[in-house]
């Protein structure tokens, strides 16, 4: 599961760096921004195989990100999962609920995070405009 956890992230953000961006919904994006949750979801397992100790396969993932696949994802990635996986652990810990429910909880809670913090530091989006945004 450890090893899977890394692989992932590591394919994700290869796809982010590497790969030609798609339209959704006429929105044009690096494609591995879709994928991002299921590193998420592999933390979580990785997680409830490994105790706290899912934090030494994340900076593994974030060093490798950085070394091999580029400077600028490698900080951006390992910046927003230090931010988003301290939060989504948080989550897992104090929700004492099923394994699937804390899985949703600490995702729904933590993703939003990791994709405004690592948006903004690739200079995508400014996660400060978006904030002060009125939704309706």
């Amino acid at each position: 599961m450890c090893i899977a956890y890394v692989g992932v992230a590591l394919w994700v953000n290869h796809t982010i760096g590497e790969w030609k961006d798609v339209s959704v919904f006429g929105v044009m994006m690096p494609p591995g921004l879709l994928l991002v949750g299921l590193i998420f979801v592999m933390r979580d397992y990785t997680q409830q195989a490994v105790g706290n100790g899912v934090i030494v396969f994340t900076l593994i993932a974030a060093w490798l990100t950085y070394a091999f696949i580029g400077h600028d994802i490698g900080m951006a990635s390992g910046t927003a999962f230090a931010v988003s996986e301290c939060i989504d652990c948080a989550v897992f810990i104090i929700t004492k609920r099923s394994l699937k429910n804390r899985i949703l909880i600490s995702s729904a809670i933590s993703t939003p995070f990791d994709g405004l913090i690592f948006l903004g530091w690739m200079k995508w989006i400014d996660p400060w405009h978006f904030w002060s945004q009125p939704l309706f």
